[in-house]
């Protein structure tokens, strides 16, 4: 990650199995290496069914940030209108732990509407690291997005205690699946 750096999150609703998701993604996506983009990182889903099946993180220099991943609007669809596309918006580092998860972690993504971020809540729960974004816009989708790493073993009991303390929030287990850099 580099410094004066922006995140912008993006959501799939969709039941596209990946191969054919990723090929749609992929011609998409690459189109905004042309505008200073660093990198896109798509993950998936896994052990879990929740809203979004998949997420789009895409990493931007913040004097050349570009909101709408989708030509100006905040949700639309992939062309063959199987998938629907949900702007969450950008956001801004506030904590990091951890910039290149190993192959065996997982991430379990918590979507927060408000801003209910306590360490202490959850600082002897089961992950090896915590990374906090935090809204930069006040359009945003979400007041702040967690990333909390741990191991595949350990996702499950997390993800359920993370289900139990936000329950209103959207959260999911997820894994990398695709890396696009500018």
């Amino acid at each position: 990650m580099k410094e004066g750096t922006l995140f912008q999150f993006v959501g799939f609703e969709t039941s596209v199995k990946l191969d054919d998701f990723t090929a749609q993604w992929e011609n998409f996506a690459r189109k905004f290496f042309r505008q200073d983009i660093h990198t896109i990182v798509l993950q998936q889903q896994v052990k879990s069914r929740d809203r979004f099946k998949y997420v789009s993180m895409n990493e931007w220099p913040q004097d050349y940030f570009c909101f709408n991943f989708m030509e100006g609007r905040g949700s639309d669809y992939f062309p063959d209108h199987r998938v629907k596309v949900v702007q969450a918006g950008g956001y801004a580092p506030v904590q990091v732990e951890l910039t290149s998860p190993s192959p065996q972690d997982v991430k379990v993504m918590v979507f927060l509407h408000e801003d209910e971020n306590s360490k202490s809540t959850y600082h002897k729960w089961p992950y090896n690291h915590l990374n906090v974004y935090q809204a930069y816009y006040q359009s945003c989708l979400y007041a702040s997005i967690l990333e909390f790493y741990t191991g595949e073993e350990q996702a499950p009991e997390l993800y359920a205690l993370l289900k139990k303390r936000f329950h209103l929030s959207d959260i999911g287990i997820y894994r990398e699946c695709l890396v696009l850099q500018g």
